[in-house]
């Protein structure tokens, strides 16, 4: 990562001029401005090889944390698809359980993305992510901003889509069946991994695109 977004700000600001772990920690601890339904958000950017900062990132975090007011908190990290490549898929599935591990969401997905220059997306960008996303229906189109808002909306819990491993916490799990009519659902093909607080169901044993024929 090199570069962040102050609270408040528009620009993206290097993390060599600023003490970032200070930093967030003290943001952190700031409480919350409920009444103006302000909470806690903290973005990352990471352009390693330098180049210009207007393109889109390759590595990328964001933690949003809500107030009572709004339901739904959620945090998106974007990776290289050549990363588990390199390391291998059982470390990319290590690292996902250790962060489910951390942050106990009720629901999550990880797997092969639409890559979208966050902070900066709109409708253009979008429709042209359209006929990618119908053509492969194994890439995720990233659209957490928009679902989140429309779950607050509705008070309701719901999952958005699967991808290669789809978390859902004990309360999802419970709606299913449990995890031995969820493993029978599923079969051989989809293996479970517990963790605490909920499961992580692997689709395959690697990501894969899915291409559908275009006449």
């Amino acid at each position: 990562m090199t570069h962040y977004i102050p609270h408040d700000g528009r620009r993206l600001h290097a993390l060599s001029d600023i003490d970032y772990d200070s930093y967030i920690r003290e943001r952190a601890r700031t409480p919350d401005n409920v009444k103006n339904d302000d909470g806690f958000d903290a973005s990352l950017f990471g352009y390693p090889d330098g180049g210009d900062l207007d393109d889109p990132t390759i590595y990328y975090a964001e933690a949003i944390g809500q107030t009572e007011m709004r339901e739904f908190s959620r945090i998106g990290i974007y990776l290289p698809a050549s990363w588990p490549e390199t390391v291998g898929y059982d470390r990319y599935r290590f690292l996902i359980l250790g962060w489910c591990g951390k942050i106990k969401p009720a629901y999550g997905t990880a797997g092969l993305s639409i890559l979208f220059n966050e902070g900066r997306q709109g409708l253009a960008d979008r429709l042209l992510a359209f006929p990618i996303a119908k053509r492969f229906p194994g890439l995720d189109l990233p659209e957490q901003s928009r679902w989140y808002v429309r779950m607050n909306r509705l008070r309701k819990r719901a999952i958005r889509t699967v991808n290669w491993l789809t978390f859902i916490d004990d309360g999802l799990l419970s709606d299913l069946g449990g995890q031995s009519k969820l493993a029978e659902d599923l079969g051989a093909s989809c293996p479970l991994y517990p963790d605490d607080g909920g499961i992580v169901i692997q689709a395959g044993e690697r990501p894969q695109l899915g291409e559908i024929a275009v006449g």
